[in-house]
């Protein structure tokens, strides 16, 4: 990773692309974030959803697994990708602190809907870090697409803190 790129820090429910040279970070815990780069163009996003379905009479937002990634996609489009292009690698799905199980099925539903919406639109998925104890802390590079997890076993609120 580059240290002389401008850093984007994001929270959950955020979605952003970059066509110019950043790394994007964000903290990552029962929530699942997606990147999507594009080689040929260099450039990519990351969007950082928390919550599988959209419940009714709710607007559409970046913290709902389908508004998320659409959105992420609509952005990439008005930048030139093809969905052909992109290749996608999603994060997240650690266990709650509370230990209360059915945030482990908010997670395991939000990811297999990602899964099944980037499949359903051709997007190349090239890896998967879900689950376990530890937390995650992101940085993404959208010029190059790599990415670098730190697990962390204690996650403050400090850490989604965006400068």
């Amino acid at each position: 990773m580059n240290q002389k790129l401008k850093v984007i820090r994001i929270k959950p429910g955020a979605i952003c692309v970059y066509a110019t040279p950043v790394q994007i970070t964000s903290v990552i815990s029962y929530g699942i974030a997606v990147s999507l780069f594009d080689p040929r163009l260099k450039i990519g996003g990351l969007c950082h959803f928390l919550y599988p379905q959209l419940p009714e009479n709710v607007p559409p937002t970046g913290k709902y697994a389908i508004p998320a990634l659409f959105a992420q996609i609509q952005l990439l489009k008005k930048q030139g990708s093809n969905l052909q292009n992109l290749e996608a690698n999603l994060y997240g799905g650690t266990d709650h602190p509370s230990k209360n199980p059915s945030f482990r099925a908010i997670s395991k539903n939000g990811l297999q809907i990602a899964i099944q919406y980037l499949r359903k639109n051709k997007i190349k998925i090239g890896s998967l870090d879900f689950g376990g104890a530890t937390g995650r802390k992101l940085m993404f590079n959208v010029n190059t697409g790599e990415t670098m997890i730190a697990k962390v076993r204690h996650l403050e609120l400090a850490d989604w803190q965006c400068a």
